[in-house]
């Protein structure tokens, strides 16, 4: 009797704040949890795009976080989502987030195996 297992990279959930007001909230956490079920971790890489085609977020597993423009004066490479070392650094810290951060968000996690992408808008207001 043999069986095959299912192999699958999977996002549980993407959770960006929908509407921030400057001045409200000292950051904001983008978060893209997920979950390699069985897949080989070979070649994983997180990538954050700001409105479609910009790379402003960036972990390749066992390296540290990269950040780019237009997000990089307002992420905190530090930040950690959790304690695995496969995920834990799937999301961004945003310190004072600013008007330019108003966009759409994409998170796309890859390994040498599978592929998975999801996005979500979010508006930063000054009032």
């Amino acid at each position: 009797c043999m069986f095959t297992e299912s192999w699958q990279l999977i996002i549980k959930s993407i959770n960006i704040p929908a509407i921030v007001k400057v001045n409200d909230t000292d950051y904001i956490i983008l978060d893209c949890d997920y979950d390699l079920e069985n897949t080989s971790s070979k070649g994983l890489v997180v990538k954050w795009f700001f409105n479609t085609n910009q790379v402003v977020y960036q972990w390749i597993y066992g390296r540290n976080p990269l950040a780019d423009e237009p997000a990089a004066k307002y992420i905190d490479l530090t930040y950690k989502a959790s304690d695995d070392p496969y995920t834990e650094h799937r999301a961004i810290k945003l310190n004072n987030p600013g008007i330019d951060l108003t966009g759409e968000y994409t998170c796309v996690i890859s390994t040498f195996a599978d592929e998975r992408t999801a996005n979500a808008s979010m508006i930063v207001y000054c009032k």
